[in-house]
């Protein structure tokens, strides 16, 4: 029930992302890394939300630049908003391990929290993300 925190973060794209941002979306946040296999391995997955549930806000998270992410979010079509170099609000979320997934419902409040991924873990998003 915490509140997600401020943050002001860009995007693979060039656009400045904050909190406000999120506000008024169910929102799926993805914390990641090129160099987590685990982080790869369920990109299909995610990927196949964005298209399932086209009323939610999928964001992915990563501490590595626009250029180190580019073609493995081409290659496996991670269609999520890629914010970038966001130490900061890693840190401000205290993610300790990847992959690390949450999901906001519309007043940015954490509604789930699961860190790794598994079948059942993904199993648990997708049906909050359902509801």
């Amino acid at each position: 029930g915490d509140v997600f925190p401020e943050f002001t973060v860009m995007d693979d794209k060039g656009k400045e992302w904050s909190l406000k941002d999120l506000k008024g979306h169910k929102t799926v946040i993805n914390f990641w890394y090129t160099g987590c296999r685990p982080c790869r391995n369920e990109m299909p997955e995610l990927r196949s939300w964005v298209t399932k549930y086209p009323d939610n806000l999928f964001v992915a998270v990563t501490y590595e630049s626009a250029d180190a992410i580019a073609q493995i979010v081409k290659d496996n079509g991670f269609h999520f908003h890629q914010l970038v170099e966001a130490n900061e609000l890693i840190d401000a979320v205290g993610v300790g391990s990847y992959p690390l997934t949450l999901v906001l419902d519309k007043e940015a409040r954490i509604i789930l929290l699961e860190s790794g991924t598994t079948p059942v873990q993904r199993m648990r998003i997708e049906k909050m993300i359902a509801e």
